[in-house]
């Protein structure tokens, strides 16, 4: 893929992630066989196991939104740097948290290799502290 069609892919993913009626439409930018890092101490390794985590975490924020901030490209490659932004309402259970109600906003980064067609493998580093301290599942004192 080259690197102006990763930009927008990785940018059409985030529309549509933010739009929960198209969540198929997202889950067609990652292959059949995707490899997911940083969701959990071993990776989630298929399609249907990013269909799985992305249901438990829409229960949980049903309003997520997500935006590109920054993507760079590797020109004649086939990997993809961003750094996002993600915003939500704690309104269902979310890792033994009770919902809460409360607004949230994290940044986070992800690094994703493409074959011609699609994301192949994603790592994901978010700022999963920032997450839990407004849910209130960690103290701030």
């Amino acid at each position: 893929m080259r690197a102006d069609e990763m930009h927008a892919a990785i940018t059409r993913a985030g529309e549509a992630l933010s739009d929960r009626a198209r969540l198929e439409e997202y889950l067609d930018f990652y292959s059949d066989d995707i490899v997911f890092h940083g969701h959990g101490p071993r990776p989630v390794a298929s399609k249907e196991a990013v269909r799985a985590l992305y249901a438990e975490v829409l229960a949980a924020f049903p309003d997520l939104r997500v935006t590109v901030l920054d993507s760079i490209a590797e020109e004649a490659g086939s990997r993809l740097a961003v750094r996002y932004r993600v915003w939500a309402t704690h309104a269902g259970q979310f890792r033994g948290v009770a919902a809460t109600q409360r607004p949230v906003e994290y940044e986070g980064v992800m690094f994703l290799r493409f074959d011609e067609y699609a994301c192949v493998e994603r790592w994901t580093l978010n700022d999963r502290l920032t997450l839990m301290t407004q849910i209130g599942a960690v103290s701030t004192a």
